[in-house]
């Protein structure tokens, strides 16, 4: 799979996009049993980052917890 995104710009805060995406991976990294597969892509005139692993997954009462902050 090949993706050009020389025509794409996105306007972050460099820092905050950072830290978002490393913890993404250190996730990953963490819970998978041995794979973690990291793509990207456009879809619906969006750009995406998607990361993936082959770990337990959060549980279903814990999932709405996830974008509280700590």
């Amino acid at each position: 799979y090949s993706l050009n995104l020389e025509d794409v710009v996105i306007k972050t805060d460099r820092r905050a996009i950072y830290v978002v995406v490393e913890n993404l991976l250190r996730n990953a990294v963490q819970w998978a049993n041995s794979k973690v597969a990291v793509s990207c892509g456009r879809e619906a005139g969006r750009v995406f980052l998607k990361v993936e692993d082959d770990g337990p997954g959060i549980l279903e009462e814990e999932a709405e917890k996830i974008f509280e902050p700590f």
